[in-house]
């Protein structure tokens, strides 16, 4: 018996299957974009349906356990891109900024680009990334704003993802120019 889990109870978990398809679509192409909404509506169902078809799932348009398992399975891939320097994209969806804190997957992202931004960068101390408690990341927040000359609220609108998201790109290609360090040999005594 094949157990479903049953999204449409709320719209939180619809807005969640839809952060995770939104996420893969700019990644992979086959998944088209939508906007998060917390609606279940057409453009969700061709989204899933797409998603089961590229991921060779049985293709249900239903969020089954294994369609759900691979979305997240797939989503963290797409999203280990990034810390790795794939370069990230503006948002043009203010309800992603609005509500971040009922994304722990999108503060768990925000918290992981913010990392490697201190670890590259040395802007602010490292932090741990956790994907809950949004204030513990809101003097990062706070830090990027201020400089990039924004009001420094410490909430991610989208004025600041799209710094974020430059600011990142910038320093990836700057680490991606810099030659290797050729490894030390071995001093004999």
């Amino acid at each position: 018996m094949q157990h479903t889990i049953d999204i449409s109870k709320t719209p939180q978990n619809i807005r969640e299957l839809q952060f995770l398809l939104l996420g893969l679509s700019y990644t992979d192409p086959d998944i088209p974009r939508i906007a998060i909404t917390g609606v279940w509506n057409e453009q969700t169902a061709a989204a899933l349906l797409a998603f089961q078809n590229r991921y060779a799932l049985e293709q249900t348009g239903v969020v089954d356990l294994n369609t759900w398992e691979r979305l997240v399975s797939e989503h963290e891939k797409s999203a280990s891109r990034f810390q790795a320097g794939a370069p990230l994209y503006p948002l043009y969806n203010p309800f992603i900024t609005e509500s971040i804190e009922d994304f722990p997957l999108l503060i768990e992202f925000l918290q992981a680009v913010l990392r490697t931004l201190s670890e590259i960068g040395d802007f602010y101390p490292p932090f741990a990334v956790t994907g809950v408690g949004y204030q513990a990341t809101a003097s990062a927040v706070t830090v990027i704003q201020s400089l990039w000359n924004l009001n420094t609220t410490g909430k991610l609108d989208l004025p600041t993802w799209n710094a974020i998201a430059e600011m990142f790109n910038l320093e990836m290609r700057k680490q991606q120019s810099i030659p290797p360090t050729p490894p030390l040999s071995p001093t004999s005594p």
